[in-house]
């Protein structure tokens, strides 16, 4: 430990590091120990022999495995002659073919064993698979029974056929071992039938049995090899027939989807270029099975044509669309269609501000995942460039993006407007809250942008969403993108997309139960308020689902965050903390700081008075009353 202290280590990393070498667990080192580190030794000649701990550990357990494991087999011989019927009468109780730890440890004390249960279990499950099997007791046993099993499942439908073909032809409901051997003579089985017989008869004991062991073999003792039964209905009704065609019409609809999907991914890429360039001609968004058979056809694709249209409609609409066809990529789309009609109003607007601001007629691979990251999309924007690019040539147009729905503008006007800087936005913003609510900025946050409550306006959020709709009603026609940039800071929150990365986590390691990790996410979005935010854009290239969730946009729109009045106004949000800070450690409640207040304006305001003692003072008698307070 001094060792490690001198070389600059902490006492509690060098404790660290010594358990970590100390192989043995002998409480010391040596230099075989120190291996693990992977340096380099000196010359053979300076080496003196020792023995190497990590080399006699290993030996030392496998030692005590072999002789743990020996000394579990002799006990199961002695109790039950053979492993197999150990393995059936006394380990797997429940008869399901596996047995984990605890399973093993509670059959063991059952049955009187008294040995090492950790060592026999390590001896026993050596590739850590986490259960036992009758394989990891007899593997010769396991083997040969896969191999009868796989025989009868060659030659027979089901087990109560073999049975009662072979097995049990005299109809007296058992099998003895001359019958079973001369059977399988019969069946040409290739394997030691013999054997076989003493496996399958070493299941449970029964009083009729002559000795203690069994002589007749019963069809229950097949079980083991897990060969299906007979159905108890032999003439299922009506009802049934129509059931079982039903779920074999259903099957082959499945397959015959996945047949079609995969030829459309093979021959277009993905399956919104199959569904634009070949399926929907007339762009309108549905296709009729008419329409669906004949563009199949020429498609050139073969199969049941009926069944894949059933799997499509499986709602019975006579028309399918592209959600039925490819449901993962509506989402992307309609997430993505959702964050442009936020900022802008009209296609061309979002293609030359964020898409081609330098209006060179096409966007590129790299352009689009910039775009992406100036909006704040959640999801692959590669994968949904690729949906886009309907010529498959790299690149998208304008004209491209009219599957999203969005109207088209001016161009002229469009244009201009992607040239609007943050800093202009703002301004423009300002002069209509001036023009409208007067020259105070903070009646401008309050009367034109805020909805809430007037006592909970210094701290009422916005989404982006109600922030770029309550601008357009107040006649704001300029880059909202640009605005909420200059505002929020583009792309999406930070502190919103790591809670969110969190809860995805979180679902993976509970099982997608999300209850911890959703109060995270709001947990942060209730602290962001207080919190600076950066206002470089943030990168969105991480596909933060593995599956699409289809949420209407909601989970994008809220990790794009919100604005308060410390977004809005800064340095008035700060000079409020201050005052509301001051007036809090001198003051009881509201009442008695209005008192005050009121006081100082009736002795400071040299012949102005005050219309009403209740009523609102004037602005600079407020002030100059204010600041006298504020110096006592």
């Amino acid at each position: 430990m001094n060792a490690m202290e001198n070389l600059g280590f902490s006492k509690k990393k060098s404790q660290a590091f010594f358990r970590l070498l100390d192989y043995g667990n002998q409480n010391d080192l040596s230099i075989d120990e120190l291996e693990l580190l992977d340096l380099q030794h000196r010359s053979s000649s300076v080496h003196f022999a020792m023995p190497n701990v990590r080399e006699r550990g290993r030996e030392q357990d496998a030692a005590a495995k072999k002789e743990a494991l020996g000394d579990f087999y002799a006990f199961l011989s002695r109790k039950f002659r053979t492993l197999v019927a150990a393995w059936r009468q006394g380990l797997d109780a429940d008869a399901d073919g596996r047995l984990r730890f605890p399973e093993f440890c509670n059959a063991c004390k059952r049955l009187g064993y008294r040995g090492r249960l950790k060592t026999v279990w390590r001896a026993l499950d050596t590739n850590n698979v986490g259960y036992l099997t009758l394989g990891h007791i007899d593997r010769v046993a396991e083997e040969g029974l896969d191999d009868f099993r796989s025989f009868l499942e060659d030659n027979f439908r089901t087990l109560d056929d073999a049975w009662e073909r072979v097995f049990d032809s005299d109809k007296s409901g058992r099998c003895n071992e001359s019958h079973f051997v001369d059977s399988c003579k019969k069946l040409r089985y290739p394997g030691n039938a013999l054997r076989v017989f003493k496996w399958l008869v070493a299941g449970r004991l029964e009083n009729s049995d002559v000795g203690g062991v069994r002589r007749d073999l019963y069809i229950d003792d097949f079980d083991i090899l897990g060969l299906r039964r007979r159905s108890e209905t032999l003439n299922p009704t009506a009802e049934q027939r129509v059931l079982e065609r039903q779920a074999k019409d259903r099957a082959e609809a499945e397959a015959m989807l996945g047949r079609f999907k995969l030829f459309l991914n093979q021959r277009f890429g993905n399956l919104v270029r199959a569904w634009r360039q070949r399926l929907d001609l007339n762009r309108s968004g549905t296709v009729h099975f008419t329409d669906f058979c004949q563009a199949c056809r020429h498609m050139g694709f073969q199969g049941n044509l009926k069944a894949l249209w059933l799997s499509l409609d499986s709602a019975d609409k006579g028309e399918v669309c592209l959600d039925d066809l490819d449901p993962d990529a509506v989402t992307c789309l309609l997430d993505f269609t959702r964050l442009l009609r936020i900022f802008f109003d009209d296609l061309d607007s979002s293609w030359f501000a964020v898409l081609d601001p330098e209006a060179s007629g096409r966007c590129t691979m790299e352009e689009f995942e910039r775009a992406c990251k100036v909006l704040g999309y959640i999801r692959d924007a590669k994968q949904l460039q690729r949906f886009l690019d309907i010529c498959n040539n790299g690149v998208i147009t304008i004209d491209e993006l009219e599957v999203l729905g969005l109207p088209r503008g001016s161009m002229e006007e469009a244009q201009a407007r992607a040239k609007v800087q943050p800093s202009e936005a703002r301004e423009e913003l300002d002069r209509i809250l001036q023009a409208r609510f007067g020259p105070s900025a903070a009646q401008g946050w309050r009367q034109g942008l805020c909805t809430g409550p007037l006592e909970q306006q210094w701290t009422e959020e916005m989404s982006v969403e109600e922030f770029c709709n309550r601008c357009r009603q107040l006649g704001f026609q300029g880059n909202l993108l640009a605005l909420w940039a200059q505002v929020h800071g583009a792309g999406l929150d930070p502190e919103l997309l790591q809670a969110h990365q969190l809860m995805l986590m979180g679902r993976k390691r509970a099982g997608m139960r999300t209850s911890t990790a959703e109060r995270r996410i709001r947990l942060a979005a209730s602290d962001q308020g207080a919190s600076s935010r950066s206002s470089t854009a943030q990168t969105s290239t991480l596909n933060l689902f593995e599956k699409p969730v289809r949420d209407g946009g909601e989970t994008q729109v809220k990790l794009l965050g919100r604005i308060s009045l410390v977004d809005f106004l800064p340095v008035l949000h700060k000079e409020l903390l201050q005052f509301r800070k001051k007036a809090m450690a001198k003051f009881h409640s509201a009442e008695d700081l209005w008192a005050v207040l009121l006081q100082e304006c009736g002795s400071s305001s040299c012949g102005s008075t005050c219309s009403n003692s209740r009523s609102r003072s004037h602005r600079s008698i407020f002030r100059s009353s204010s600041q006298s307070w504020w110096r006592r």
